[in-house]
């Protein structure tokens, strides 16, 4: 396990690989991609892991990550809309204190070289606002940080 540690000769903060972690899980993974240009993807992970020294579950863990994927063609191999949507269950942080669970969907609208090699997409992230906080290191205050709620971005990208 990954671990955040002070170097005692510099005083700073690194990260090093110092505990052993049992876990054991169990992940799969569907998709499917069509002639037609449509794609999905289906996948779900169940996993447990704790420190031997204790017993105790590790934090940020979840228990189970579920994860699905559409693409649709709006204009045959120039523009597609997609979704993405993630399920987290609840995690602990490092203070032991649990952190519900979320669901969280993603949706983009995107070109392929629309114009000539010009790449468009405009996505809309956290699309339902969902209120969460994810689990963080122990050089932070209160063991979490809450995400932003929705957000929209617009992508520009030219090859060349």
């Amino acid at each position: 396990m990954i671990s955040q540690t002070t170097d005692p000769r510099t005083g700073l903060i690194r990260f090093s690989n110092l505990e052993d972690v049992h876990g054991k899980g169990l992940e799969f993974e569907l998709s499917e991609k069509r002639p037609s240009g449509w794609e999905g993807r289906l996948s779900y992970t169940l996993q447990e892991s704790h420190s031997p020294l204790d017993g105790e579950p590790l934090s940020n863990s979840p228990r189970h990550l579920a994860k699905v994927n559409l693409i649709a063609p709006l204009l045959p191999k120039k523009l597609f809309a997609s979704f993405e949507g993630q399920e987290i269950s609840r995690r602990l942080t490092v203070f032991q204190t649990a952190l519900g669970g979320a669901f969280v969907a993603n949706a983009t609208l995107s070109s392929k070289d629309l114009l000539g090699k010009l790449r468009v997409s405009a996505s809309l992230y956290n699309l339902f606002d969902k209120h969460y906080a994810d689990p963080v290191g122990q050089g932070f205050r209160g063991g979490s940080v809450v995400q932003d709620g929705r957000m929209f971005r617009v992508k520009l990208t030219y090859q060349f």
